[in-house]
């Protein structure tokens, strides 16, 4: 195993650039920069690498990269840093991002690479980057991930054992950018199978709303003051002739005790065993659980206490009923022919069914004084379309070439935050829809995603014919 390796120097200067259209210089295919917001400072952070990184065995002085510090609230440039370099000695090359924070006037990020973990540190008075600390997996272990929420931020791994319990590891970034290792035997519990998976969780940013292919990840990873919760909505219940009922599984970590909580939440009063049609996802805020869940006969959202499990709000709906009793925007859901069209559903009946397709997701965040539930479906369609003879023009037997395309679809469910009851809040669309629309007007993106800056959501994406990063504010309307 060959540990990731960066060396980067820089000494910063100031440069009068707006943040709507950040001139990328040092490479022609920036990857999707890395964002940090300081709060403390209302400073905002963009780093920005190549899309294609080389190892040092062909790039010996590095891949070029770039940090520019924004003014969070007027998105005015304040100072933009020398080209950097960035020296990766493993032959993997796929590097994976696991979190980012802020901690005083400093920005950190943490980057895994073939199994081993860079803490890396830009510090706020000189734009300065060092690296903090590493970490490569023991033999026998993978890094499953990590996650920060304000100061605190986390790394887990696991590791499996030939001989006695395998080990999970939690290592926890201290004040001085340096991991902390928490060590838990995972033995013969109901969380075993977790050293020995290939988990990717998602890595939850509180306030955001995340892009569906990644929202509807099973595993999700969440960050508190000293706790740190994973949630697998991929758990399942036996019973009788090996049937199966779904199950929410929620592990703590709790880093004052160093020790290990394992809570199992159904989704239903009683359980249901092999249902058709089922779906369902999850979500952890503010020490509640949210559950979305569905199958052929009902569509249901409940809301309980992480610490009891008991429910603070439910809103059950049968077959027979209209979904309008649970959304708090239009459900446009796209067809499945080639077009896609959307088409809006009031039967409950009818839509479990088409959405029982998507993989769905669950986000929520806080807007005004609800609880703003993100709820909606990923799918990827894959075709093959045959071989054409170009001779004659037409279609024939023989090789022909896979093509494959997204969809997805969101919609809003509200509940006031006090009284965890339904709002009458309305949006004409979710933040998603918004962000997809605003992608088919602008040109040409490359690299685009969805940012959430200083209470504002931004779209943004690499115009490469003009060489500029540009940032578009999103806005929700209400009616």
């Amino acid at each position: 195993m060959r540990p990731l390796l960066f060396s980067l120097f820089a000494f910063c200067f100031i440069q009068p650039v707006t943040a709507q259209n950040i001139p990328i210089d040092f490479t022609n295919n920036p990857d999707k920069p890395i964002v940090i917001e300081n709060r403390a400072t209302g400073k905002t952070l963009f780093f920005f690498y190549p899309e294609k990184l080389k190892s040092t065995r062909f790039a010996k002085e590095g891949n070029p990269c770039k940090a520019y510090e924004i003014n969070t609230a007027t998105l005015q440039v304040l100072r933009v840093s020398p080209e950097l370099a960035l020296h990766i000695s493993s032959e993997d090359l796929k590097v994976r991002h696991l979190c980012r924070f802020s901690r005083g006037d400093d920005y950190y990020f943490v980057l895994e690479n073939n199994d081993s973990v860079q803490v890396m540190r830009i510090e706020g008075q000189g734009l300065t980057i060092q690296k903090t600390d590493t970490y490569a997996a023991e033999k026998g272990g993978r890094i499953i991930g990590g996650v920060a929420d304000g100061p605190n931020a986390y790394v887990l791994s696991s590791q499996k054992k030939k001989k006695g319990d395998d080990l999970l590891f939690v290592h926890q970034i201290d004040e001085n950018g340096k991991l902390q290792k928490h060590t838990f035997p995972v033995g013969e519990t109901m969380i075993d199978e977790i050293p020995r998976g290939e988990y990717s969780p998602l890595s939850v940013e509180y306030g955001a709303e995340e892009e569906p292919e990644a929202a509807s990840k099973k595993v999700k990873l969440y960050a508190g003051e000293q706790r740190l919760w994973l949630t697998m909505d991929n758990a399942w219940t036996g019973g009788t002739n090996q049937a199966q009922a779904a199950l929410l599984k929620v592990i703590t970590f709790d880093l004052a005790t160093d020790s290990m909580r394992v809570q199992q939440f159904g989704y239903t009063d009683k359980r249901v065993y092999n249902a058709e049609n089922e779906a369902r996802n999850s979500f952890i805020f503010d020490k509640k659980v949210f559950q979305l869940y569905m199958n052929h006969e009902q569509f249901m959202l409940r809301v309980r206490d992480l610490d009891s499990g008991e429910p603070l709000f439910s809103k059950i709906l049968m077959r027979e009923d209209t979904i309008e009793g649970i959304a708090n925007s239009p459900i446009l859901v796209p067809g499945r022919g080639s077009f896609g069209i959307e088409k809006e559903y009031r039967s409950v009946r009818k839509f479990v069914r088409r959405f029982s397709k998507f993989r769905p997701f669950m986000q929520v965040r806080r807007e005004g004084d609800d609880y703003l539930m993100c709820i909606g479906g990923y799918e990827e369609i894959t075709t093959f379309s045959p071989g054409m003879n170009p001779g004659t023009g037409t279609f024939a037997a023989g090789p022909g070439y896979m093509n494959s395309y997204e969809r997805a679809f969101s919609f809003y469910s509200a509940i006031n935050a006090q009284t965890m009851t339904r709002s009458s809040v309305f949006f004409k669309k979710s933040l998603i829809e918004a962000y997809n629309d605003m992608l088919t007007v602008v040109e040409r993106p490359r690299d685009q995603a969805l940012y959430h800056i200083g209470n504002h959501f931004y779209l943004g994406y690499f115009n490469k014919p003009e060489k500029k990063y540009r940032l578009r504010q999103l806005k929700l309307q209400t009616r």
